[in-house]
């Protein structure tokens, strides 16, 4: 089967509304489904982790490089982690 994401091009609110939902109805629950790496704010951050796990994702990817991470946005990840397990 033909990758259906190769070559698209999708903003991270795109990707968080969308994108997560699309892939979820593209296989269903065959496999995990993570969202990719999170913006630089904090604030961002935060609203991205609330909005991945609400469309459905499985996961996130916090960083891509490990010299990526940021203190704030660890720490942005947590807050909306915690609220999320409410």
């Amino acid at each position: 089967m033909a990758d259906p994401f190769v070559g698209i091009q999708m903003g991270p609110h795109t990707m968080l509304d969308e994108g997560i939902e699309h892939c979820l109805d593209l296989i269903g629950r065959t496999a995990a489904v993570n969202a990719g790496s999170l913006p630089a704010d904090p604030r961002e951050v935060y609203d991205a982790v609330v909005k991945s796990f609400s469309a459905g994702a499985d996961g996130i990817v916090v960083s891509q490089e490990y010299e990526e991470l940021r203190v704030p946005n660890l720490e942005a990840v947590g807050r909306a982690i915690r609220e999320i397990r409410k």
